[in-house]
């Protein structure tokens, strides 16, 4: 007897099994992140500096939670919590890299931030992002 899938009888012989594919088991996370990211960078290029420290921390957010193995980002207001009581005690992350998303989290609530920062927020969430994207 052919059958087709995994709820055939144990005596059947299986001729078809669909496999995971790559597309499918990657953090939906990292498409977010890597457009988020993308979005910045443009906006530093054309030195359009409003916004993007919101878009850096989301995205370094994004990031934390595809080192976590989430599906969804924590929310802004929890993150911090949330960073140094389960990602970091889980070792999912090393206490610089979440200090680096802290850091991000907090600058991007603030209004006028100095270009500088900005920059290196930047080079700092690309970097995040390259380790776990």
């Amino acid at each position: 007897m052919l059958t087709l899938g995994a709820t055939s009888p144990a005596n059947a012989q299986v001729i078809y099994e669909a496999k995971e594919t790559q597309q499918e088991s990657l953090n939906p996370l990292i498409k977010i992140a890597q457009a988020k990211l993308r979005s910045a960078e443009v906006l530093v290029e054309q030195q359009c500096y409003a916004g993007v420290m919101e878009i850096l921390a989301a995205t370094s957010l994004a990031v934390a939670a595809i080192a976590s193995g989430q599906q969804q980002v924590p929310k802004l207001e929890k993150a911090t919590v949330w960073l140094y009581s389960d990602v970091l005690p889980k070792q999912l992350m090393s206490a610089e890299q979440i200090a680096t998303i802290v850091r991000i989290i907090a600058l991007s609530q603030n209004i006028e931030v100095p270009d500088a920062l900005v920059q290196q927020s930047l080079l700092d969430t690309q970097s995040l992002f390259a380790q776990y994207g």
